[in-house]
């Protein structure tokens, strides 16, 4: 409606452009309010996260009469033992085949020993161990990062080693493992 001058009300018709006009305008309204809305929320949220303290990690129990070493114990062993961290590497360079040992690299897919991204470093590594040598402070942090990695290579050594030590093992571990 349009207010002529002469006090009279005449009603005029609204083009799509003027609709168009003020329906974006309102959108815009609209946008606002939710941004400030959203950013209140993240503030919220924010606040609430930070005051919630970090939970502690939980250990999973050894299944009952599993004789072998679990991946969470040989976790646990790598961590706070830095010589049986140093073993696990020995072991996975072990794991190797003759030609990966030689080449410091992964060629064969088979699931064994290192993988491509830690075979150089990890051979380096175990035979730097072999030798006797003492370690850097670079090569012992690497043994750190590497060793955790391979947690199911090494419970399945450790069950094998076992199962060779004590033949009467194989028949308890029967019941745990199926041939797959």
């Amino acid at each position: 409606m349009n207010n002529e001058n002469n006090g009279t009300v005449v009603p005029v018709e609204t083009t799509g452009a003027e609709m168009g006009s003020s329906t974006e305008y309102q959108g815009a309204e609209v946008t606002t309010m939710e941004t400030t809305t959203t950013t209140q929320a993240t503030e919220t949220q924010a606040t609430e996260t930070a005051a919630k303290p970090a939970r502690a990690k939980k250990e999973k129990p050894a299944p009952r009469n599993y004789p072998f070493m679990t991946k969470a114990q040989i976790s646990a062993k790598i961590e706070a033992d830095f010589g049986f961290a140093c073993q696990a590497i020995e072991i996975l360079y072990d794991r190797q085949t003759k030609h990966e040992q030689d080449t410091k690299s992964t060629l064969n897919k088979n699931r064994r020993g290192f993988m491509s991204s830690h075979a150089v470093h990890g051979s380096r590594i175990a035979q730097l161990i072999r030798s006797g040598a003492v370690l850097e402070d670079a090569d012992k942090d690497r043994v750190m990062e590497i060793a955790p990695r391979y947690t199911k290579q090494l419970a399945e050594h450790f069950r094998s080693a076992a199962i060779e030590a004590n033949p009467a093992l194989a028949e308890q571990a029967a019941c745990f493992f199926t041939d797959q």
